[in-house]
């Protein structure tokens, strides 16, 4: 696929961000407000809502884009009321999944993309199977709508009551967060660490957010343990780190990291310093961002983290400006002297966790 037909369709997925604009009361096309809004869902609430969807789902098999948007856009209405219950996410997504698995698994790109847009917002675990079956599409397109539409669940269960359980949820982090260590695809990949981001949101499921910001910083360490100064993936990886430094910098006393989070996080650190020492001979001509940034975040997480789980208390070396100023030598010093601290106390990281002998001979 061209990088142009990518944009395309990533453009595609893009036109669905904006509210479809409907209003809340019933109109042709519509759920009437009772049944969206219903505490208990009905034999006749349910006939309403499978009649939506056989319209629904006509129109966005049809050819023509405005009937597609149309389709998607009658699905996507009774997300747009602030009082949707849950019993209707839940009577809705489970009649909903298996009209639209189809057209997620179809040879389509847009229709796939639209199905997968409106999936993620409804967030229930019938919803969530199919976007999770969809993250093994080889069309990079609908990969990433699909990745997408997960981090709308997460962003669902942040904004409403959630009707998925924490374990299902659970399930699509630790899912979304096997692709920060291996999607190969710059945009997929950035499209992974929004998504553990919006789930360490998830404030409802406490077991989730905090799943998700030990899976951020592990899967991040290990993509950075082994990553050259030529892969296009560093702005995810700087992404992954302001992530995780907003975990462990948070003031909200309810939201403060497990031990887990912490120690993970203090090792992401060290990766990251790690990456820009064993690359610096690529680096050190023209050094700058995004590398600057990733050590810029990676010391503000090990001074957080060894707050909590110290003493002693990391003490900025001021890594991303020496790495600018004089990557070869003053730089170099000062990030093996970090690399180091690591391996006391608090944090006790084992000789060779971040660097092998060779690889700490970079300076020069």
């Amino acid at each position: 696929m061209t990088r142009r037909l990518l944009i395309n369709l990533l453009v595609l997925i893009a036109a669905g961000l904006a509210p479809a604009g409907a209003a809340l009361g019933q109109a042709p096309g519509q759920l009437p407000n009772e049944v969206v809004e219903a505490q208990a869902v009905n034999a006749q609430h349910e006939k309403q809502i499978d009649d939506l969807i056989e319209q629904a789902v006509a129109l966005m098999l049809s050819e023509n884009p405005p009937d597609a948007r149309r389709g998607r856009d009658m699905l996507l209405a009774p997300m747009r009321n602030p009082r949707v219950t849950v019993a209707f996410r839940i009577a809705f997504g489970g009649r909903l999944a298996p009209k639209l698995k189809p057209l997620a698994s179809g040879t389509h790109d847009g229709q796939a993309i639209n199905a997968l847009r409106v999936l993620g917002e409804v967030a229930t675990p019938e919803t969530g199977l199919v976007l999770e079956g969809a993250l093994a599409d080889p069309r990079i397109a609908v990969k990433y709508a699909a990745i997408n539409g997960i981090g709308r669940t997460f962003a669902a269960m942040v904004d409403r009551l959630p009707a998925m359980p924490a374990g299902f949820a659970s399930g699509l982090v630790r899912k979304v967060g096997d692709l920060v260590t291996t999607e190969q695809h710059p945009e997929a990949l950035d499209a992974a660490v929004r998504a553990l981001m919006n789930a360490q949101r998830v404030t409802s499921h406490a077991s989730v957010r905090d799943l998700a910001t030990v899976v951020l910083a592990e899967q991040a360490g290990g993509r950075l343990k082994g990553m050259g100064a030529q892969e296009p993936c560093a702005p995810a990886m700087l992404r992954a780190l302001n992530g995780v430094r907003g975990a462990m910098t948070i003031n909200d006393p309810s939201a403060q990291p497990t031990a887990a989070a912490v120690r993970k996080a203090a090792e992401l650190a060290g990766h990251a310093v790690a990456y820009v020492v064993r690359n610096l001979p690529e680096f050190k001509d023209s050094p700058g961002e995004p590398q600057k940034g990733i050590l810029n975040e990676a010391e503000t997480i090990l001074s957080a983290a060894s707050q909590k789980a110290g003493p002693p208390v990391y003490a900025s070396q001021r890594l991303g400006d020496e790495f600018v100023r004089d990557p070869a030598r003053e730089f170099y010093r000062k990030a093996l002297q970090t690399i180091q601290w690591l391996h006391g106390k608090p944090f006790d990281f084992p000789p060779g966790t971040f660097l092998k002998d060779q690889e700490g001979a970079g300076g020069g």
